[in-house]
């Protein structure tokens, strides 16, 4: 019983540091999300309300917190490329994968 606990114990930690690490790479990547979104030409009011709105001014651990909540309920956030839910994208190559692996048994 102690193996199943260490063991079960041992994937929350691996889990949590993978996602403390993408977590950190991605904040120490250049560029502003927020000039993304809106374009190089956007205005300084717009660009600081949508910072406020997507939560850019809090603290990273406050970040962190809202991302793994999101996270753990499903809420992936939005692709800046697609500009849809992350969700219905990894929806959809999940069922390409599944077709993938039915069509390898076969």
């Amino acid at each position: 019983m102690t193996y199943i606990v260490n063991r079960l114990l041992s994937i929350v930690l691996t889990l949590w540091l993978i996602s403390v690490i993408t977590f950190a790479v991605t904040s120490i990547l250049p560029g502003d999300v927020a000039m993304m979104i809106l374009g190089t030409q956007s205005n300084p009011t717009a660009l600081a309300g949508l910072r406020e709105q997507l939560g850019l001014n809090d603290s990273l651990v406050v970040q962190y917190g809202r991302w793994i909540g999101g996270m753990l309920t499903g809420d992936f956030g939005h692709s800046l490329v697609f500009k849809e839910p992350i969700s219905e994208l990894m929806a959809q190559k999940m069922k390409a994968s599944a077709l993938i692996v039915v069509m390898s048994m076969a």
